[in-house]
Formats: C-alpha cells, sequence, structure tokens
C-alpha cells in the first residue's frame, strides 16, 4: 500500500529506499510499495489484503486488486534491477496470482456492460504490469539476467494470457437476500469476534532480536509477523466465509470483527509496534 511509505516516515522510521537504477523510471519506483527485502513489508501486504477485502463493490475490488497487482510488478521490477532473483520472482508470482484473482471477479458479470468494462479494466492493468516486470528485465545486472529471464518471462507470458479467461457469458439469477442474522451467528460459532482480532497483536508481542547494529550488545524489538499474519488470516477469512454464508456484502452487516478489522484501525496497530520496531535497548 503506498500511502504507508508516508505514515512509516511520519514515525520516524527510516526506510531503506534502493539507489536509483539508471534504466528504472521514476514512475515505476513510485509505484512500487515497501520493497520485499525490507522487514516492513508484510505490513504492506497486509493491509493491501484487507482494502482489497473491504472493497465493498465487485468492480471496486477488482480495481483495489489490480492497483496492488501493478505494485507488486513495480516491486519486481525494483527488485530485478538490483539483482535480487528471489525477491523478483516472488513479488512477480504475487501480481500474476492477483491478476488471476481479478479475472475471476471479472468472470462474475451479471450483465454484458459490465463484462465489457471489467474485462477492459483487467486487460489494460495487465499491460501495465507486464510493462513493468518487462522494465525490471531490461535494466537487471548482467551477472542476474538469464537466471531472471528464465523465471520470468514466463510469469510475463501468462499475465499477458489471463484476461482471455474471463468469462463473458451472463445469465440471470435470482439472489437471494443477505441474512445478518446468519452472518451474525456464523461469526460467534468461528470465533471471528471483537475480542479474538483485539487480541491479534497482544497475543503476538514484538520479538527481541540482536540488531545490524555496529555496537555489540544492542538488541532490537521486531513485530512478530508471522504470528500476526496466522491471526489476522485466520479472522479475515472467518468473516469472509460468514459474508459468503449469509449472501452478504461487507457493507450489510454490522459487525465488530469487520469493524476492528477496517484498514485504519489495523494501521494504527500496526504503528504502535513500529514504534518498537528500531528502538535500541542495553
Amino acid at each position: 500500500m503506498r500511502k504507508l511509505t508516508v505514515a512509516f516516515a511520519s514515525l520516524g522510521i527510516a526506510l531503506a529506499l534502493p539507489v536509483s537504477a539508471a534504466t528504472l523510471s521514476d514512475a515505476t519506483y513510485d509505484t512500487a510499495g515497501i520493497l520485499p527485502d525490507s522487514p516492513l513489508s508484510f505490513f504492506d501486504q497486509t493491509l493491501d489484503s484487507l482494502s482489497i477485502f473491504f472493497s465493498f463493490t465487485t468492480e471496486s475490488k477488482i480495481e483495489t486488486t489490480l492497483a496492488v497487482s501493478e505494485e507488486r510488478a513495480a516491486e519486481s521490477a525494483v527488485m530485478s534491477s538490483e539483482g535480487n532473483v528471489e525477491a523478483s520472482v516472488a513479488a512477480a508470482d504475487d501480481s500474476l496470482a492477483l491478476i488471476d484473482s481479478a479475472v475471476k471477479l471479472a468472470s462474475t458479470a451479471d450483465t454484458t456492460e459490465e463484462s465489457t468494462a471489467w474485462t477492459a479494466l483487467v486487460t489494460e492493468s495487465t499491460t501495465v504490469s507486464t510493462t513493468l516486470l518487462e522494465e525490471g528485465l531490461a535494466a537487471a545486472p548482467e551477472t542476474t539476467t538469464v537466471e531472471l529471464q528464465t523465471s520470468v518471462e514466463p510469469i510475463i507470458t501468462a499475465m499477458a494470457e489471463a484476461p482471455k479467461a474471463i468469462t463473458t457469458t451472463t445469465t440471470t439469477t435470482t439472489t437471494a437476500s443477505c441474512s445478518t442474522s446468519t452472518f451474525d451467528t456464523c461469526v460467534k460459532t468461528n470465533g471471528c469476534t471483537e475480542d479474538t482480532s483485539k487480541t491479534c497483536f497482544v497475543a503476538c508481542p514484538p520479538r527481541v532480536v540482536t540488531c545490524e547494529d555496529p555496537k555489540s550488545g544492542k538488541t532490537c524489538h521486531v513485530p512478530d509477523t508471522a504470528c500476526v499474519n496466522e491471526c489476522l488470516a485466520k479472522i479475515v477469512g472467518c468473516a469472509d466465509k460468514c459474508l459468503a454464508e449469509a449472501n452478504c456484502e461487507a457493507s450489510q452487516v454490522d459487525s465488530a470483527a469487520l469493524k476492528v478489522l477496517s484498514p485504519a484501525e489495523v494501521q494504527n496497530a500496526f504503528q504502535l509496534q513500529l514504534q518498537n520496531l528500531n528502538t535500541l535497548s542495553q
């Protein structure tokens, strides 16, 4: 999520930015989020996932998913330019997976007009993502060019083909109405409640690690990203399951779980942990 860079900067946290590669455009760096080799990349990815989850219409969900896909493609390009093959390929794979998700969403159109519009969105964004990946390959150091081409070019090919998988057949169906009582029962039964979501950060306190600091004997506090990720994924998955079971959109229900998991609330919780990220203690 690109806006997070400003939020982190306001906390006084120094983000390590790459040295500009002459063959990468400024626009590519601007499109990239927090880079995959940063310890903060987890937070960026989690907030992106929540932004997609809280897009209340199919069209907005498609648009948000594609925007994140372009962000991941830009991150892959930057990693390619720095010769970081593993991070570049991982970001490119994430970008393709997001495009595949957008394709599935676009295939749920109820009308020909929707299908045409959503297909255009996917096609245009896919072109942007493939262009970013190709730019990254062109900027890669000579020592990693062959390895990157072998790994990333098949992803570029798959991206280019992805929009063709959108189904354009639309049918008129009778949709059952949203059952808020079913949703509330599901939330309580499956444990995605306000208390559970609030304890994600309490249950996953920062880990104490040895700092990468020239002064020996120093320690740093870093968020236990794996623990928080697992906790949040469980709650988001639970809420998503309950929405589907009740045939509801997130905007139709009043749930503590959804309120606590709003991007603003999660960002606030992350910021509290980030305040300790670079804190040194004797």
